[in-house]
This record gives C-alpha cells, sequence and structure tokens, in this order.
C-alpha cells in the first residue's frame, strides 16, 4: 500500500467518490441492521419510533410489507418466546404436579379405610343391640360388612381382637392409591 504525505500525516491514499458512495452504503446497510436487531431485542415500537426519528427504510419494512390494519397477528419472535415461556414452566411444574396424583389418591384411600371403619362400628353396634354374644363375633362382623368403596376396594382381616383394613384403588376405573387402618370393637 502506498502511504502518502499530507501536511506531515501519513495517512491512506484519497478516497474517490465511489470508494466515498461504498463507505456511506455500507454504513446505511449498517444502521439498518442495527434497527432490525433492535426491532427483534426491543419489539416494533421501538422500530416505529427510530423510523419516525430517523426517515429511511428499515430492513424489516423490506422483508416484511406492511399489513393492512384489519389484519392482525403475532411475530415469529413472539410466538418462539411464548414458547419458550410455556416450556419453562412446564418444566419446573410438571414435577410438582405429578406426586399430587399420588398423594391425592392416598388419602382417599385413607377415606375408604374411614369408611370401613364406620361400617365395621355400625355392624358392631347392631350385633350389640340383638345380642351382645354376636356383638364381640368380629369375623361374623367382618362378613357382614361390604367391600366396596365406590373408587377402592376394603379388605378385612381379623388380628386377635382388631380387624386390619386395607383400602386399594380399583386399577380398571385408574385408581392406584392405597391406605391401612385397625379397629377395635371397643
Amino acid at each position: 500500500m502506498e502511504h502518502h504525505h499530507e501536511r506531515g500525516r501519513i495517512g491512506l491514499p484519497p478516497r474517490n467518490s465511489t470508494q466515498q458512495l461504498d463507505i456511506i452504503r455500507l454504513m446505511s446497510i449498517m444502521s439498518r441492521l442495527g434497527l432490525l436487531v433492535s426491532s427483534m431485542l426491543m419489539g416494533r415500537a421501538f422500530v416505529k419510533e427510530m423510523t419516525l426519528r430517523y426517515p429511511m427504510k428499515t430492513l424489516s419494512s423490506i422483508s416484511h410489507p406492511k399489513r393492512p390494519a384489519n389484519q392482525r397477528g403475532f411475530t415469529l419472535i413472539e410466538l418462539i418466546a411464548v414458547i419458550v415461556i410455556l416450556g419453562v414452566i412446564g418444566a419446573v411444574a410438571a414435577p410438582k404436579f405429578a406426586g399430587l396424583k399420588t398423594a391425592a389418591e392416598n388419602k382417599a384411600a385413607t377415606q375408604a379405610v374411614s369408611e370401613g371403619k364406620n361400617r365395621l362400628t355400625n355392624q358392631y353396634a347392631i350385633r350389640l343391640m340383638t345380642s351382645e354374644a354376636d356383638a364381640n363375633d368380629l369375623a361374623g362382623i367382618v362378613a357382614a360388612v361390604s367391600t366396596d368403596a365406590g373408587d377402592y376396594k376394603l379388605s378385612f382381616a381379623v388380628a386377635g381382637s382388631e380387624v386390619e383394613i386395607a383400602a386399594t384403588g380399583v386399577q380398571e376405573r385408574g385408581v392406584s392409591g392405597q391406605a391401612k387402618g385397625k379397629w377395635k370393637n371397643r
């Protein structure tokens, strides 16, 4: 590269008018790219403000012709942002809610065990009013009680002076909760 000395300075050769126009075009393209990036990051309001302040065609108006006023929609950036936000929310919330179904089914199974206790108590009271001897027959009380408790199946097992109650979810109904409890007639 040839250096020119002009008033004591070392510099580049003088530019011709074509080079100056190329530089102006390059600067214009760079400012347009800056506006395009800004519009993607800050939204369309910023671009509108900038185009009013500095009137020139932006790349966004060249690549996206103006829509009629009655035609509205979302930009691709807006849609991607919403999808990303929903993905993050789903990733955070899904594990928290996954365990809630199992916990709720187990609570419902505990309620079914309580229902089994109430049935045993009711049958015990009926037997106590009719004959005190039958009231202590735990196997007879268990045999007289229904094992259906809606979404749960009750099972009763006599263990000494107690009855062990287990509630298990009915798989055909999509319920998998389980709970256990004990009942004493006194």
